[in-house]
């Protein structure tokens, strides 16, 4: 699907009029002091390599964040319905000789591309401007490839520039509900998402101005062409006190807020599989804290903690000074790792446990809790994907997979990490493995079966050669059990029957 725009190619004047050249000039007093740090390609490469890869910005203004994408990407096509805006960006990477980087004037929701033209689409922060906020997000999944990313940068209201601007127009920030501008569409429209929130307590996405002068400029040039109001000389006065507030040392920063949304284009089996577990667990865990009575996070694994007891006493036996290294994959909330950081913490035992989850909002909701619970200084949370783990081999004394091999994509992804697994465990350390097997979903009523999606569905005798074949005689087996799981319980609004076997693996190294 291909449609036309006015022009592909524009030829620059090297003199702009005199307004114009004004107009691009305040503009780049926001542009140009925002994300000085490059934080946003930090975050997108967490997503998908910059590198070689063909990238559409969304709403690309004076080519600011372009410009640092160009540096690495294959290519990059930035678009904007401001003609000023384009022509200056066009004019500016003329000048900065990158062959890679090209600017035209066109709508978010009518893209003049083919379909599957693109690796990354990125929207740094113009979502919520966007009228036809679907049509934006379809076309922009129209135009990626499969496997490719939506990267969505999401202005939240009532931040700084909110806080002072509403003190002279009105302003409807409070009304940014981050649900409806942002979060709706992009589950409607992709089927699950990504979101990590920005970080509130540093300044990667503050504005930094350099003087309350340029401040004041900037928000005089704001009130102007963005809400046609112009301030009296009383106003400007007023408004320079107030900026003083948000002094800091010699600069002016003004914090905002938002989060970032990450999508994936894709209509496989597993991708759809992924996406549903995402959503879950999403919903789930902001419905229910931890150690919620009636909840599967009320209790720890007892398994786990019965495990924990002997590494402890083997601890107390072997003192060492090094601190014990314990990873925890599939982390959730903390339903494991919280308890076994309060038990050592108790026994004054040494420990660093690294948490792993896909889930940004899981993590995020586990530094949280580790806070509350006042274990903080032993874990160490970070977001990450099962089927790419990079793990040292020997160097953990505690490896721990619950309920989360199974969501990886594929029977191969699973015995890569298994392997990946064994073989980090230390001489003498433990891995407890657990999966749900053999699921068998059915509707109460009717008794017809109930699709439900996970991404590899094994059966308990595939599971089982899994696990010999990754822990060979070099691990003492401890346990190796398999049990039936039966629960009625309400899905996507029907009551329906889950049973399933769970198979529960302890090994020791030797």
């Amino acid at each position: 699907m291909h449609r036309s725009i006015r022009s592909e190619n524009r030829t620059i004047a090297r003199t702009q009029p005199p307004k114009q050249r004004d107009y691009l000039k305040s503009m780049r007093l926001w542009t140009n002091f925002f994300a000085v740090s490059g934080v946003e390609l930090v975050f997108m490469e967490r997503h998908h390599p910059l590198q070689g890869a063909n990238i559409l910005e969304v709403g690309c203004g004076n080519g600011r964040l372009s410009l640092k994408l160009a540096e690495a990407a294959n290519s990059v096509t930035g678009i904007d319905i401001d003609t000023r805006l384009v022509d200056f960006a066009t004019e500016y990477a003329a000048t900065a000789h990158l062959p890679n980087l090209r600017f035209l004037e066109m709508r978010s929701e009518a893209l003049a591309f083919k379909d599957e033209s693109f690796d990354i689409v990125v929207m740094p922060w113009m979502l919520h401007m966007v009228q036809e906020r679907q049509q934006a997000l379809l076309e922009a999944r129209r135009v990626l490839k499969p496997g490719g990313k939506l990267m969505v940068f999401a202005l939240y209201g009532d931040c700084d520039y909110d806080r002072i601007a509403r003190q002279f127009i009105g302003t409807r920030d409070r009304e940014m509900d981050p649900l409806a501008l942002y979060e709706a569409p992009l589950e409607s429209t992709f089927g699950a998402f990504e979101k990590e929130p920005l970080p509130g307590d540093s300044s990667d996405f503050s504005f930094i101005f350099p003087d309350c002068g340029v401040t004041a400029e900037a928000f005089t040039f704001a009130f102007e062409n963005w809400y046609d109001r112009k301030l009296k000389d009383i106003e400007k006065g007023r408004l320079r006190h107030i900026i003083q507030n948000y002094k800091l040392g010699n600069h002016i920063e003004l914090k905002t807020r938002g989060a970032f949304y990450v999508a994936t284009k894709s209509d496989d089996q597993i991708s759809r599989a992924r996406n549903e577990t995402l959503n879950y667990h999403r919903k789930y865990y902001s419905n229910h804290d931890l150690f919620d009575q009636d909840s599967w996070l009320a209790k720890p694994d007892p398994t786990l903690m019965e495990l924990s007891e002997k590494l402890i006493n083997e601890y107390a036996q072997n003192p060492t000074t090094k601190p014990l290294q314990i990873i925890d994959l599939g982390t959730g909330v903390g339903r494991n790792c919280v308890p076994l950081a309060q038990k050592l913490k108790e026994k004054h035992v040494p420990a660093q446990i690294e948490c792993l989850d896909i889930l940004p909002e899981s993590i995020q909701l586990l530094q949280r809790y580790a806070g509350q619970y006042g274990v903080e200084e032993y874990i160490q949370a970070r977001v990450e994907d099962n089927d790419n783990l990079a793990l040292k081999p020997g160097s953990y004394n505690l490896v721990i997979a619950i309920s989360t091999l199974e969501h990886c994509r594929g029977k191969e992804k699973v015995r890569e990490s298994l392997q990946k697994l064994s073989r980090a465990v230390a001489e003498g350390g433990y891995c407890q493995i657990e999966m749900t097997t053999d699921r068998n979903v059915k509707d109460l009523i009717s008794g017809a079966p109930v699709p439900t999606f996970v991404e590899t569905p094994l059966t308990k005798e595939e599971v089982s050669e899994l696990l010999q074949e990754a822990f060979d005689a070099s691990f003492e087996r401890i346990k190796e059990v398999v049990f039936p799981y039966k629960e009625e319980l309400e899905l996507d609004g029907r009551k329906v029957l889950w049973q399933s076997c769970q198979t529960s693996f302890v090994v020791r190294r030797r």
